[in-house]
């Protein structure tokens, strides 16, 4: 029986086992039956309230391992990218280093803007300006274009971080 089935039987008990005595006028009430009921019902909560722990216990421990491994991932993360920085800065442009498992290669990067220690904003032509009603910002793309077409704007630079490749 599950816990509705015997709360539903515990009521019709209850009205099945009033009755009175009709010599005296006593109202009786026979209790055998509710309380095999009452056991049952007793049983059911303790064995849910066992499983809501259990499963409490066990919701705890997944959040524990899942905090270990968003750690262990930050820390990998953080040894790939110095791995990948000092194979980048330590490998020369067109070098490759190749196996039966993985190819090691470097490559130019796309082109990407640098900020000059010089930047001002103020120093920059007003057609690069991008201007919000609270702010202004630079069109990066436009810079980009104009700098790839051999202009000069004082205040940023091309450069081309080399990409490691790995294949």
């Amino acid at each position: 029986m599950n816990l509705q089935q015997i709360i539903q039987a515990e009521r019709e008990v209850i009205e099945q086992g009033i009755s009175i005595d009709l010599d005296t006028g006593e109202v009786l009430f026979d209790e055998t039956n509710l309380n095999e009921l009452g056991i049952s019902k007793k049983n059911k909560f303790l064995a849910m309230g066992k499983m809501i722990v259990e499963k409490t216990n066990l919701v705890n421990e997944i959040k524990a391992q899942v905090k270990a491994m968003g750690d262990h991932k930050k820390t990998l993360e953080s040894e790939i990218k110095s791995l990948k920085e000092w194979s980048t800065f330590n490998i020369n442009e067109g070098e490759v280093f190749e196996d039966t498992f993985i190819r090691v290669s470097c490559a130019k990067g796309s082109p990407s803007l640098k900020y000059l220690e010089n930047y001002n904003l103020d120093k920059i032509p007003s057609e690069y300006i991008i201007t919000k009603p609270s702010t202004r910002s630079l069109d990066a793309k436009m810079l980009l274009e104009d700098l790839k077409g051999g202009e000069f704007i004082e205040g940023v630079t091309l450069v081309r971080k080399p990409s490691l490749r790995l294949k």
